[in-house]
């Protein structure tokens, strides 16, 4: 982290953040795709 607050990731890093928001994104619009409130489903899918 620099003195900004920003993270910097490493290239594995980056690859497992990117997978996990990927996993993040997918259950959400599922949620989405059978009735639940977009706000609801983006709560409720944090890992």
């Amino acid at each position: 982290m620099d003195q900004s607050g920003f993270l910097h990731l490493i290239e594995i890093g980056q690859a497992i953040a990117e997978k996990i928001y990927e996993r993040h994104r997918f259950f959400t619009q599922r949620l989405i795709d059978v009735g639940v409130d977009p706000d609801t489903a983006e709560t409720e899918t944090i890992i």
